[in-house]
């Protein structure tokens, strides 16, 4: 959605005007997060190979954080409360103490 200008061959969408940036905020690349001084600038990066590799980069599959932990080995483990531990050693923990007694 961000990208739709790009794919479809439309224009940037009118900004809020900003003097405190270049070309007062009007001529902005989403996917390079830069400002330009004017159009002829604007079109001229958006020809530029640094910016047709920020596409392609985008256009990847983007991985969660949850796919990054798995890759580093950091795994979450589910462990049960400690309300059920408690449950199960009092309700099996007569058992186990008898089969190791006899």
């Amino acid at each position: 959605m961000a990208l739709r200008h790009h794919k479809t061959g439309e224009g940037p969408k009118q900004l809020e005007i900003d003097e405190d940036l270049p070309g007062q905020g009007q001529f902005y690349c989403r996917p390079c997060a830069r400002h330009f001084i004017s159009k002829a600038v604007y079109l001229a990066h958006c020809k530029s190979r640094p910016h047709k590799r920020r596409l392609k980069d985008i256009a990847q599959k983007q991985y969660t954080q949850a796919e990054a932990d798995l890759g580093a080995g950091m795994t979450r483990e589910v462990l049960p409360s400690a309300r059920e531990l408690r449950g199960q050693v009092a309700a099996g923990g007569e058992t186990m103490d008898t089969a190791d007694g006899a």
